[in-house]
């Protein structure tokens, strides 16, 4: 009988180990699927944001090139206008010069 006893008592032990075996290789496969699930999740994300940013890069560098070409005309235009300012003032200048040379030529006219 206590053979018997003792061959149960093995035969429940190695049906405990099995059973913890058993147990701990589904906790390992589901801590492995979680990982493999989160990595892809992960993945995905990065993909997507990677695309997200190059989207937003390229839209930058294009508002980069348009305000330069903006910029540069705007540039050029108020160059434009300054010249044309000039020109007008040395017209102005010219014209002021004749008159005061005749306002002189009157003036000494007046007192002779």
């Amino acid at each position: 009988m206590e053979t018997f006893k003792n061959s149960l008592e093995i035969i429940a032990l190695l049906i405990g180990f099995g059973g913890v075996i058993y147990h701990i290789a589904t906790i390992k496969s589901n801590i492995y699927r979680t990982i493999d699930t989160t990595c892809d999740f992960a993945n995905q994300k990065i993909n997507k944001l990677e695309k997200q940013l190059e989207l937003h890069l390229s839209e930058y560098k294009q508002q980069v090139v348009f305000n330069k070409e903006r910029s540069d005309y705007l540039h050029q235009d108020i160059d434009e206008k300054f010249q044309r300012l000039y020109e007008i003032l040395d017209s102005y200048r010219e014209i002021y010069k004749q008159l005061d040379f005749k306002k002189d030529k009157i003036d000494n006219e007046d007192r002779a």
